[in-house]
């Protein structure tokens, strides 16, 4: 793993800080003080479907002086059919910065969006006050949204003033191009994104070889403090509660390489105690019954229930009247209802599978992200499902990580339009498919698929899944929690046959991938201690048995060390550690090593290295 100042320069004047990320062109973590003002400036290529291309940096001139800094790169982005060339430079003095954009295309193509984009953190935003100025120089009162807004809060904008503290007034200045402001927390993105071009513009545009492209972001802060330097003092975290609450169900989703699962394969998961598998079956297709039955199957091996995702057409009733005759009820958990052609099931779809499936639990919602949710409200009555991932807009692991803030937000919101209950299905790294594209997708040979991350094997995606389950299953009114896939570049273990593409991807036949444990840890607990909120960049668990034991996860989900202190009660804790040093050896299947720490002062201190999990029980002796 590369270091810090290898990836990040960290910049500053005497009123500003934030670091800027050699690989991506992200300047992130625009703060004054201790207060985040900004989460992040960046520019971005958008083709026709949405995807994003990323650059590849190159630094020109980058200068630090005191009480300022100034960085000129420039970001090439190509891929097949698209060629685009920009310049980027930020420069800060004071309480000002400006991030100017200036590219040209090097061929034609056909463009989404092309341009700078500006990220505010939920934190500091979310239901506060502030005022737009719109492209005739108005000025007006507003908000930001506090429950996640369907549609763009503010438009045409050429402006935006906000209080992101006491006594500290941050303006944002747009030129170059009309820019709006979306919720990012519809797609599971931590954050508020102003940007253009607006949306009610047409798209895709052929952008012609040699369309310059030039815009300019401008920060000005206006503080009665002066600037202070952020004081890093051990986080706390209290082990202790005399509340819980119950443990939603897990499961996650079958295997879509379709192999049958092996006696070893099978053996693991087993040790996991899921509630269920979720199979997708589209009634219409004439294999539906066969997907069925191996599903079947392999949820009885494993001792789970089935997750059923129905896929009807027009011709629901009939394909549900066979459906209802071809299964056993019995082994149904739940029956999630989607219509190939609808964004968010309609009520009519809805009541014929509550009749028809009688004593089933049936829910509605959508396939994708709860957007097309939140836009598209579902019938009120019953519970609904949706999707989430953590990279509709950016792929890079501090997103990630970032983005599970946004996963609980998307509950509360939620909750509001569908008070039965919410099914969170599936929980990926990568998005399954690309709801908005507007042209058919085709994937580059020899390459993984866009739906495959690489991280699925690695330490980071542990320590996401870790955080994701760390956030969600804690949530009132999660009625059931469905991650990932059983085997394969998309699950828990590889597959015995090994990855198709063993050369991209990395993996082994029948190798572990880190995020198993994560899984194998929560295996038989029955509720969730009602702790308190973790710190920044740490996620903690806690669990109890049906015998009262307790055990807890806590995560570090950065890439620099942290020493924390555990408030706990006992005479001391036994912890194992999943980290870079060992992450090969537990691919094997080699247990992790355990280490007793002793309570002094009613805590323990702990160490946790970068990006890794702790997992932690109470000292049996």
């Amino acid at each position: 793993m590369s270091s810090f100042s290898d990836r990040c320069r960290h910049l500053v004047t005497n009123q500003l800080s934030c670091e800027f990320e050699v690989g991506t062109g992200f300047l992130r973590k625009v703060r004054h003080g201790e207060i985040e003002i900004l989460r992040a400036i960046y520019g971005a290529v958008r083709d026709q479907n949405w995807n994003t291309v990323e650059p590849k940096l190159t630094i020109r001139r980058f200068e630090t002086q005191e009480n300022q800094f100034y960085m000129h790169f420039d970001a090439d982005c190509s891929a097949p059919g698209i060629g685009f060339w920009w310049s980027g430079l930020i420069e800060a003095e004071g309480s000002r910065l400006t991030f100017r954009f200036t590219g040209k295309a090097k061929s034609a193509f056909r463009r989404n969006r092309i341009g700078l984009c500006v990220l505010h953190p939920i934190h500091g935003c979310a239901g506060s006050s502030c005022m737009t100025q719109d492209i005739n120089d108005h000025w007006a009162n507003s908000s930001f949204p506090e429950k996640i807004a369907p549609h763009q809060p503010f438009k045409n904008l050429r402006g935006l003033r906000w209080w992101p503290g006491p006594g500290i007034e941050a303006e944002v200045g747009f030129t170059g191009e009309i820019f709006e402001t979306e919720d990012q927390r519809n797609w599971a993105d931590a954050s508020f994104k102003t940007y253009c071009t607006p949306l009610e513009q047409p798209y895709p545009v052929l952008i012609k070889e040699g369309t310059v492209v030039e815009q300019a972001v401008t920060l000005e802060i206006r503080s009665e403090r002066r600037f202070f330097s952020v004081h890093h003092e051990i986080p706390e975290i209290d082990l202790e509660s005399d509340f819980d609450t119950p443990m939603p169900p897990l499961g996650l989703c079958v295997a879509s390489h379709g192999q049958v699962l092996t006696d070893l394969e099978l053996s693991r998961l087993r040790s996991l105690r899921l509630n269920h598998l979720r199979v997708d079956l589209h009634l219409a297709q004439p294999g539906w019954r066969t997907n069925y039955e191996q599903a079947a199957a392999e949820a009885l091996a494993i001792g789970a229930g089935l997750q059923v995702a129905l896929f009807l057409t027009d011709d629901g009733h009939r394909e549900l009247r066979e459906f209802r005759d071809t299964i056993d009820l019995g082994s149904i958990r739940s029956c999630l209802v989607f219509h190939e052609r609808e964004i968010s099931t309609s009520q009519n779809w809805l009541k014929a599978a509550e009749t028809l499936l009688e004593g089933s639990v049936v829910a509605g919602g959508t396939n994708a992200y709860f957007a097309e949710l939140n836009r598209n409200r579902p019938p009120q009555g019953y519970p609904a499902a949706y999707s989430i991932n953590p990279q509709v807009h950016a792929f890079d692991d501090r997103t990630l990580m970032e983005n599970l803030e946004a996963q609980s937000a998307t509950i509360d919101s939620a909750l509001r339009l569908c008070p039965k209950g919410l099914f969170l299905s599936p929980i990926t790294l990568r998005p399954r498919f690309n709801p908005n594209a507007t042209a058919e997708q085709i994937e580059p040979e020899g390459e993984l698929p866009s739906t495959v991350d690489q991280r699925q094997r690695m330490l980071v995606g542990a320590c996401w899944t870790a955080g994701s389950l760390a956030a969600l299953s804690r949530c009132h009114g999660v009625t059931a929690l469905t991650y990932f896939e059983t085997t394969g570049w998309r699950g828990l273990m590889e597959t015995g046959r090994g990855s198709p593409l063993p050369d991209r991807f990395g993996s082994a036949p029948n190798e572990i991938f880190p995020l198993f444990y994560v899984f194998q840890f929560l295996a038989g607990a029955t509720s969730i201690l009602a702790l308190n909120a973790a710190p920044d960049g740490l996620a903690i668990l806690g669990l109890r048995d049906a015998s009262g034991f307790r055990r807890y996860f806590i995560t570090n989900l950065e890439t620099i060390p942290k020493r924390i202190r555990c408030g706990f009660a006992g005479s001391g804790l036994e912890v194992s550690f999943l980290t870079e040093a060992n992450v090969d050896q537990q691919r094997k299947g080699i247990p992790l090593k355990k280490a007793v720490y002793q309570v002094v002062g009613a805590s323990v201190e702990i160490d946790l290295p970068a990006m890794s999990i702790a997992f932690v029980c109470p000292n049996a002796e």
